[in-house]
């Protein structure tokens, strides 16, 4: 996997001008956002058939995903960070499982699951009616073909 480095490389199209090892240039001088930050999908916020926690959930998730490119914390930790029992967790585990959002995939006994954030194309979610009426006006994206 590519360190931050060669990422950066990468995303600025093979410019040779970025150093093996920069200093940061660039600072934000509050702390709390020193410690990164969730971006929860408006298509997922505006959820009708969703529950206010299992939305938060879904953004639990997302935070802990980003860290080494995916992370699944245990359950112990999602319950405190939500202030809930586990078995409260995992009930609203199982509402994101139930629409689409989350996948979770059984590795056998005494390994742990592994869980997979979805595309959120294919949820099975509803949406409030001003939210909808946003989703109907936007046009689909249109794809390239690829060359052959």
């Amino acid at each position: 996997m590519p360190n931050q480095f060669e990422l950066a490389r990468m995303y600025a199209g093979g410019f040779q001008d970025v150093p093996d090892d920069p200093e940061p240039n660039i600072f934000h001088e509050r702390r709390s956002e020193r410690l990164g930050f969730t971006i929860i999908p408006n298509y997922v916020t505006h959820a009708s058939n969703l529950s206010v926690p299992a939305k938060f959930l879904y953004g639990l998730l997302k935070t802990w995903s980003w860290q080494e490119g995916s992370c699944f914390p245990n359950y112990e930790t999602l319950c405190e960070e939500m202030g809930m029992t586990s078995n409260v967790v995992r009930k609203y585990m199982e509402e994101l499982i139930s629409k689409g959002l989350v996948e979770k995939i059984r590795q056998g006994q005494g390994k742990p699951n592994l869980y997979v954030l979805k595309d959120l194309e294919g949820a099975k979610l509803q949406h409030y009616e001003r939210y909808q009426e946003r989703l109907d006006r936007e046009p689909p994206v249109r794809r390239a073909k690829a060359k052959k």
